[in-house]
């Protein structure tokens, strides 16, 4: 089975469901907005009985719903997150490949589902004026429910900015999520104090 790696550069804002979205042209740097994009996400998240991944970090999930449906796993690094995909396999089987990465935190432990996390999705790519994707933007409302003992469900609403490929770890790149974050902090959204919707849930 084949496997792609990616650096994930975004920041993540927590918002009210009152909140309207800003338009997203005026943000310097993004000439013109694509048609935006309705997913139905839905993925399960693994981790060991005493949660090793999630202590280093770490987020291992079967995703279903979009445009990269398939098995993730995110490792923390200095300027972003190195993302690693799959294509979908049994949903009680992590790809080796993957876990290849992880094998010495898990060592022998086996790995269960800890949290269910639901998103409807609403995702506008940013363009610059050469016509260049630069970034993306996501309107996410979120229902997670925490797999643990005593886990319960919650529900929230957040906005991500992330930078394409090509923008990712550049400085040009750092110069838009700072742009980016002010721009979406003036328009009602505050700085998420979770790195991640797994951390969330649980």
């Amino acid at each position: 089975m084949s496997t792609q790696t990616f650096l994930e550069v975004e920041a993540k804002f927590a918002v009210a469901e009152s909140t309207q979205l800003p338009e997203l042209t005026r943000l310097k740097s993004v000439d013109h907005i694509a048609e935006t994009r309705h997913h139905a996400l839905s993925a399960i998240y693994y981790d060991t009985e005493d949660l090793r991944l999630t202590h280093a970090k770490i987020t291992l999930r079967r995703r279903t719903g979009g445009k990269d449906d398939g098995w993730h796993i995110k490792l923390p690094g200095a300027s972003g997150r190195t993302e690693l995909h799959a294509e979908l396999t049994d949903p009680s089987t992590p790809p080796d490949e993957l876990l290849a990465a992880v094998r010495a935190i898990i060592r022998g432990e086996p790995l269960a589902p800890i949290a269910q996390v639901d998103n409807d999705r609403a995702e506008t790519p940013l363009f610059d004026a050469a016509g260049d994707q630069i970034a993306e933007f996501c309107d996410d409302h979120v229902t997670a429910w925490s797999l643990l003992p005593g886990g319960e469900r919650t529900s929230w609403r957040e906005w991500e900015l992330e930078l394409s490929e090509t923008l990712a770890g550049t400085d040009a790149g750092n110069t838009l999520i700072n742009q980016g974050t002010s721009f979406l902090i003036a328009a009602g959204a505050r700085k998420s104090a979770s790195p991640s919707k797994l951390a969330t849930a649980l």
